[in-house]
Formats: structure tokens, C-alpha cells, sequence
């Protein structure tokens, strides 16, 4: 009977290796310690089989168990410590430590990993914190080099990961935990940190550093600007030196895999040693007499191709490809042909095994989706093309399969994290792909060895290696003028749909049954996506967001309009967009593609920074504002604002009152006969105050207004009272007086402010007002992202609160 599945024998027990680690980090799921007994006596009786898929059907519940087990100290950590941490968050400590690997450089600073030996409060009545785990120190401003092995010194606050609570963020507790990060810390510059004397750890990683920066300088003084940064990119994997533009612009048109350091570079890398040994064999043909040329190619190419991995910084990326490479190079010695599937499944279980969090780690899922799609989706492509005789069309067609598999392969994900995709990859993959990647990465690399001993030649070469650069550039300009597609958020479901086909499309045989699910994966996700949704049931939605120390709330009438009144932020530069980090990533998740309103209470950045983003990336019906802001962030907004034809409409006191499915929204301030330029210094006290109402429920939202403002609203005898209360100014004890509160009398209060934030916000004199009148009050820091949902039938409002269960 003809066999229908073909099975390479590492993909099940990678498979099964995987599902080990996804159980425990995505689900929560820990075998219990009976039935890992029984896992581990299932492979016995599959040993005394000689037959590999037997053997692979033993080595898959091992497999799983070591994955399990591995990842699992890493979730669960250490709560006595973190909560000793929470405890403390505002409290100075000096750490000393060692620098665990290479800095990162971001934004103008860079992040330290430092291994903390001594922890230390500056109260003396406070005791000493032993941290189980690393120290992620985040740096404003750099002047001055540090590497692996360095010892230093500084004093900072000790924060542990958390997440805001939010639905839709991306999972810092999660991300920090995988990476054995237990704290995070920040100083405004290296000026802030203490170089203490002697080093620690490894040499042999210091060496890799020491080099990487003595390379790094030289590029950058050799190639000042765009084309230096891409070049240490392409290089030494260091793109802290590509201007942010830059970086969109090639990741808009589908080509930014190719700044960071991957297996195409190795490919390349390795591919032109190869060309050279086989020149040097042309050039002295007496030496093959006395070589097997094979193997002294890969004897000659292994070492090169080893350090270069180290010197860029071993990402899994970079070591998957290593790996496969040793796989692949072995075989050649032993003069045995190795399967991809199998390499790559190989490279896969080694890097998991050594790290099981690398599941989890992007650039090691990309990379790995890209080469799988090329490996089984290419063949299916070529197959079609199979009449055509002329080598030179057949590459074509060949590269640009190639470049559709991965770029098909990898489209959901990408899709996914980045929420962006674009038409243009598989054009840009033609020019750019040759350009940097045969043209600028072979001159570059070929210089590398060339620096200490011919500065000149090497020079030479990265000018060379420059220009191209400088041509990929001027194409991705072009090709950046091509419109994305619509954005299209694919959910977690989608992704498993998508590996679920890929993997049978990998087993099966069946030509036309791979065809098939090529076909009917994309065809079951698309029609999945078109199924109608859940009639709004409600009059009226709040989402009062979780922000940080900032405000952001989303309002959803029952017709499916939607008002973002605020989009958060930080009142200190702190280089993290909240914009497009938090806000647009949360509603796109959430099915928002549009903003009809989008309100502005007042200029301070802690509300203004996310609409920002909001106005540049989404559709906006209208912009409603008092008029009277000012600031470099409003100049800015109101540039993007008036570069989008966004109609903007200036709210008071006597502006008309708005009708939205049922919903009476009136502005109840800035007043409209007064002057608030002439009555008020503080931007605070000139927000929008705005009061939406129906039949059965009020909602009030203040701003940041102070008690100035809040007793000009009671002795005007504004209409003020409502169900719900968003509490004035964070909760500031400026805000929120006595009469304030008896004359809006609402039955539900929401505050936002950042965890234990430097402010002390919410304060202790607002929260006793509102206990004090028995008002149910909710709290961003504490409850995370609470919702409001007000029912058609006029019946008590449902609340939840994404922390916290009501």
C-alpha cells in the first residue's frame, strides 16, 4: 500500500518539544508529577525498535516533558521577591553588578542586562534585596562604551514587569520573565553610572564586544549617516545608528529582515568563502592533488563563519543558521546528504533546548517560518514552472518563489506583532535582496578582516559597499509611495490555522492535497473573518483604557460610532510611543478601524501624545478641542491634523449640542462668555468638560479641571449630576471638592494613574470623598482597563475591570 504521509523523523519530537514549552507559557498548563511518570516510561518499549519513526514516537514525550519542565521555573519565578519589589517600588537602592552581554543601543541610550551582586536601599532602615534574576537598566543618554564583564555601579528605583491591563497590550510580565529579567531600573545617562575597577565573566564574550565597537567606529567614521548605520546593521547587527525613518520606510516595503543579522547574511557569508576556495582552486590547481576540495572548503569556512556569528551578537536567528550550516557541513565531510526538514528541525530543538523562552523570541519564529515556508511551499511553486527550459528564467522564477514562500510563510505573524503588511515585499525582495545583500553585505564583510591591517582597503571597500546602500535607499523611497494594505490584524486562531496547514502540507505526499490546503488555509481564515459580529446589545460602552500615568478613554454608541476622548502618554520624555505601542495595537485588536471623534480635553502630553498617533495612522470623522492649547505636541498635532483634512470643531459652553444614536453629548466647558486665557495660568484648567446623557444614565468627563474650574460649574448651576464620573486630574486632592461631588452625586467613579506613580496619585483625601458617599470607584493602577456597559433596557450598568473580578 503506497504510504500517504511522509514524516521526517526530527519534526515530531520538535513538534512535541514545542508543545511542551506553548503549554505552560500560552496556557498555563504544568504536568503534574504522575503523569510525567507515565510520559517518561512510554519511549521504553520504541528503543528496541530499530525503525527511526519509532524512535521519534519515543524521543516526542520526552521531548515535550524537558519543555514543560524547562520553561517552567522560568514563568513561575520567585513572588516572595517580587513582591518585596512592589513594596518598595519608590525607594532608592544602589545596585552593583556585572554586565551580562552586550549593550543594546536605542534611541539616543541603551539597555543594560547586569547580573546584581549587591542591592542596597539608601534608608539605612530598609534591608538589602536579593535579586533571583537579572536587571534590565535602561540608559537616556550614551557618551561612553561598556562591555560584557563590566562592573558598575548606580543608584535607581527597582521596578518589577507589569503589565498595565489592558486587552490587547503586548505581555511585558511575559516578555521580561522569558529573558530571566525580575526588575527593571533607570538613569538619565552612563554619567549616572559608576565604572568600578576589574571585570567579571567571560573574556571571550568581552572580546566579541571589544571588537564589534572597534568595527562600529570604524564604519560610522569611514560612512557618516544612513549609510553607515545600514551597514553596521548588515554587518555587526548594530542598528542603533538608522534613523527611525528609515527603519519604517524598509519595514513599509517589506525588506527590514535584511537589517538584522539572519541566515541570509550567513548564507551569503558563507556562500562567498565558498566562491573564494573555489578561486584559490582555480588560481593553484596543484592544490587539488593534495585536497579534497569539499571538505577543505568546509574546514577553511566553519571557523570564519563561527566567529562572525559571535562577533554579531549570536541571535537565534543567526545561531539557527549556524547550526543548520554544522548540520549541513558534516554531511558533506561524511559525504552524506542531510534533509532541510531535518536540519532545520535540528537547529530548532538545539536553540530550544538551550533556551526554551527562544520560542518565544520573534526573530527566532520568523526566521524559522521562512525557512520552513521556503523548504515546502517553494517545491510546490517550482513544480508549475517545470516546461521552462533557460537556466537564466528558471532562477528568476526560482528566487522569485523563494521570496513568496517566506514572504506567504511568514505574513501572519508579521501581520500580527507589527499590525502592518505590505504588496511591495516580493518587488523589494528583487532589487534589495541583490543589492545589499550579494553587493553590500559580501564588499562589507570582505573588509572586516581588512581594518587593523590595511585601514585604506577596508575603507575602500565599505565606500563601495556604501554606494549600494545608498541606490537600496533611493528604491525603497519608491517603493515606499505603494500603499499599504488595509491593516488586517490576524488573531492567535488564525496563526494556528495557518501552522496547522503548513504542517500537513509538510507530511502529506499528495500533490494536489498540498495544493488544496494552500489554497483552503487562506480561503477558511479570510471567511472566518467575514462572519458578522454580535449585534451591540448596549447603549452605550466605556472602555476607561489603562494608560499609565495618563488618560484615554473609548466610548462606543450603539450604532457602532466610536469617540476616543484622550490618548495618553507620559509628561516626560521617555522615548516609549504610547501611541504606537499601546494605543493603536488595543484598537485594532479590538475591531476599531475608525474614530469618529476624536476629543482632545486639554494640551499636556500626558493626554495628548496618543492621539498623535491616532490622528496619523487611523481614519478620524472629527477632532473636537477647546481651541485655546498650545505646545510643541499640539503644533504637531494640529500639522498632521491639517496634512489629513481632518475636520476640527471647537467645543464650549455654547457650542450646539450633539445627538449620537440616542446620546445626548453637550460640552459643558470652556465657558463660552469668558476669556479662560485671561482667568487661568494652568493648561489644566482650560479642559474640555464633557457630558453625555440619555434617558436612563449620564456620564461626566473632566479632564484634568482643578476646584477653581469644578466650583465655577456649581455656582453657573450647570446641569452636573451622573451616573458616571470620570474623576477630575488623576485624582488629584486639587480636584474633586465637597460641592463638586454632591451636586454630579454619581454612582460610579473611575480614576486613571500609573502604578505607584512618583505623583502619590490617586490621593488618600479624594478616595475618602468618594468612599465617604458610598461611590463604587475604580482605579487603572489597581483594576486595569475597567468597562462600563450600559444596557438598552435602562438597567443597572454592567462593570468589569480587567484586573480585578466584579
Amino acid at each position: 500500500m503506497k504510504a500517504v504521509l511522509r514524516l521526517p523523523p526530527l519534526l515530531l519530537p520538535f513538534c512535541f518539544l514545542s508543545l511542551g514549552i506553548a503549554a505552560a507559557v500560552g496556557l498555563g498548563i504544568f504536568l503534574p508529577a504522575p503523569l510525567k511518570f507515565c510520559l517518561l516510561l512510554l519511549p521504553v518499549p520504541f528503543v528496541f525498535f530499530k525503525s527511526g519513526n519509532f524512535l521519534s514516537l519515543g524521543l516526542s514525550p520526552l521531548l515535550l516533558i524537558a519543555g514543560n519542565l524547562m520553561i517552567q521555573q522560568v514563568l513561575i519565578g520567585d513572588p516572595q521577591q517580587r513582591s518585596a519589589l512592589e513594596q518598595q517600588i519608590n525607594i532608592l537602592y544602589t545596585a552593583e553588578g556585572t554586565v551580562a552581554q552586550r549593550p543594546e543601543f536605542k534611541d539616543g541610550g541603551y539597555r543594560l542586562l547586569v547580573r546584581a551582586d549587591s542591592v542596597k536601599p539608601l534608608e539605612s532602615d530598609k534591608a538589602p534585596v536579593h535579586l533571583n534574576g537579572m536587571l534590565l537598566l535602561r540608559v537616556g543618554s550614551s557618551s561612553r562604551a561598556l562591555y560584557s564583564g563590566d562592573r558598575v555601579r548606580f543608584t535607581g528605583k527597582l521596578r518589577p514587569p507589569r503589565n498595565l491591563g489592558t486587552p490587547g497590550e503586548f505581555d511585558t510580565e511575559r516578555f521580561y520573565a522569558l529573558k530571566g529579567i525580575v526588575a527593571t531600573s533607570f538613569v538619565k545617562s552612563d554619567a549616572d553610572i559608576v565604572l568600578l575597577p576589574g571585570t567579571n565573566g567571560s573574556g571571550f564574550q568581552r572580546h566579541f564586544d571589544t571588537m564589534a565597537r572597534r568595527i562600529g567606529d570604524f564604519i560610522m567614521k569611514t560612512l557618516p549617516g544612513t549609510e553607515g548605520g545600514i551597514m553596521k546593521a548588515l554587518l555587526i547587527g548594530d542598528i542603533s545608528d538608522i534613523p527611525q525613518e528609515m527603519k519604517d520606510s524598509y519595514s513599509r516595503t517589506g525588506v527590514n529582515h535584511i537589517l538584522s543579522i539572519s541566515g541570509f547574511h550567513v548564507g551569503i557569508v558563507t556562500i562567498a568563502l565558498f566562491q573564494l576556495c573555489l578561486i584559490i582552486s582555480r588560481i593553484f590547481p596543484t592544490l587539488l592533488l593534495y585536497l579534497n576540495f569539499r571538505r577543505f572548503a568546509c574546514i577553511a569556512t566553519l571557523p570564519i563563519v563561527l566567529y562572525y556569528m559571535f562577533l554579531s551578537g549570536a541571535a537565534p536567528a543567526t545561531s539557527r543558521s549556524v547550526l543548520m550550516l554544522v548540520v549541513l557541513m558534516i554531511g558533506l565531510l561524511l559525504e552524506q546528504e542531510s534533509d532541510h526538514l531535518n536540519s532545520l528541525a535540528l537547529a530548532a530543538m538545539t536553540l530550544l533546548l538551550i533556551n526554551p523562552a527562544n520560542l518565544y523570541d520573534i526573530s527566532f519564529q520568523l526566521s524559522f517560518l521562512a525557512l520552513w515556508g521556503m523548504t515546502i511551499l517553494t517545491p510546490m511553486i517550482m513544480k508549475r514552472f517545470e516546461p521552462v527550459d533557460a537556466s537564466w528564467k528558471r532562477n528568476l522564477i526560482l528566487f522569485a518563489a523563494a521570496s513568496l514562500a517566506a514572504v506567504s510563510a511568514t505574513y501572519l505573524p508579521v501581520a500580527f506583532y507589527f499590525q502592518q503588511s505590505s504588496v511591495t515585499g516580493i518587488i523589494s525582495n528583487f532589487f534589495i535582496v541583490p543589492i545589499l545583500g550579494y553587493g553590500a553585505v559580501v564588499s562589507g564583510f570582505a573588509s572586516l578582516p581588512l581594518i587593523f591591517p590595511t585601514p585604506a582597503i577596508a575603507a575602500w571597500l565599505l565606500k563601495a559597499a556604501g554606494f549600494l546602500v545608498t541606490i537600496s535607499n533611493t528604491i525603497i523611497s519608491w517603493l515606499d509611495r505603494i500603499p499599504l494594505l488595509p491593516v488586517f490584524i490576524p488573531s492567535e486562531a488564525d496563526i494556528i490555522i495557518f501552522l496547522t496547514a503548513l504542517l500537513l502540507m509538510t507530511v502529506i505526499k499528495d500533490i494536489r492535497a498540498k495544493y488544496i490546503l494552500l489554497v483552503s488555509a487562506p480561503f477558511f481564515i479570510i471567511l472566518l473573518h467575514q462572519l458578522p459580529n454580535k449585534g451591540t446589545d448596549f447603549a452605550l460602552k466605556i472602555d476607561f483604557l489603562s494608560v499609565g500615568q495618563g488618560e484615554s478613554t473609548l466610548i462606543t454608541f450603539s450604532n457602532g460610532e466610536r469617540m476616543l476622548i484622550d490618548g495618553g502618554g507620559s509628561l516626560f520624555e521617555n522615548g516609549w510611543d504610547v501611541g504606537k505601542k499601546l494605543i493603536l495595537p488595543v484598537l485594532r485588536r479590538s475591531g476599531v478601524r475608525k474614530i469618529d471623534y476624536l476629543v482632545l480635553t486639554h494640551a499636556h502630553p500626558d493626554h495628548l501624545q496618543g492621539v498623535q498617533a491616532v490622528a496619523s495612522e487611523l481614519p478620524v470623522g472629527e477632532f473636537w478641542e477647546s481651541g485655546i492649547n498650545s505646545g510643541e505636541h499640539y503644533r504637531r498635532l494640529k500639522v498632521i491634523l491639517e496634512q489629513r483634512g481632518i475636520p476640527i470643531r471647537i467645543c464650549n459652553s455654547g457650542s450646539p449640542q450633539r445627538e449620537i444614536s440616542g446620546i445626548q453629548v453637550q460640552c459643558l466647558y470652556p465657558f463660552a462668555a469668558k476669556s479662560l486665557h485671561l482667568m487661568h495660568d494652568d493648561l489644566n484648567e482650560t479642559s474640555l468638560v464633557l457630558r453625555l446623557e440619555s434617558d436612563c444614565f449620564s456620564a461626566l468627563f473632566t479632564g484634568d479641571i482643578g476646584v477653581a474650574t469644578e466650583y465655577d460649574l456649581v455656582q453657573q448651576g450647570v446641569e452636573l449630576r451622573s451616573s458616571l464620573l470620570k474623576v477630575a486630574h488623576h485624582g488629584s486632592r486639587y480636584s474633586s471638592f465637597h460641592r463638586f461631588l454632591d451636586a454630579v452625586s454619581p454612582e460610579i467613579a473611575l480614576i486613571g494613574a500609573g502604578y505607584n506613580n512618583s505623583f502619590r496619585l490617586p490621593a488618600i483625601e479624594t478616595l475618602d470623598k468618594l468612599s465617604e458617599r458610598g461611590i463604587k470607584t475604580f482605579r487603572t493602577d489597581l483594576d486595569g482597563t475597567v468597562t462600563v456597559i450600559f444596557p438598552k433596557s435602562g438597567e443597572k450598568p454592567v462593570i468589569s475591570a480587567f484586573k480585578k473580578a466584579i
